[in-house]
């Protein structure tokens, strides 16, 4: 039988790195939830409605993060399949009117060294 000791490895380490960001994902999603019920009355019921509303939403994120990388900037990058979904949901929270700097405590979001500020103005 023949056996990759590298590739077996870096799949070890990759299912590693999954399983903790699946942690941090529920993590925030508990923090989330707990927000929600302590600052703001939600119940069952509307804890229950935003759980599916954000496994709907990560769902699309993830979908749209396997699309096929787009060139940018005269040709000479990519943009990565997330750098995609976030201006996506940038844009999105921009046109409902909602700044999400001083929510998250942020200046600037960046790719590549390139604002997200100055891209989604030029959209």
């Amino acid at each position: 039988m023949k056996c990759n000791v590298k590739e077996s490895l870096k799949r070890q380490i990759c299912t590693e790195i999954a399983e903790t960001l699946d942690e941090q994902r529920v993590l925030w999603e508990l923090l989330t939830i707990a927000v929600l019920h302590d600052e703001f009355g939600f119940g069952q019921e509307r804890l229950e409605r935003y759980g599916k509303a954000m496994q709907k939403m990560y769902d699309d994120f993830t979908e749209e993060s396997r699309a096929t990388d787009t060139p940018y900037r005269k040709g000479t990058k990519k943009m990565s399949n997330m750098d995609t979904a976030v201006i996506r949901v940038l844009r999105d929270l921009r046109s409902y009117g909602i700044d999400y700097h001083p929510i998250l405590d942020i200046v600037d979001m960046r790719i590549d060294g390139v604002s997200m500020d100055e891209m989604l103005d030029k959209l």
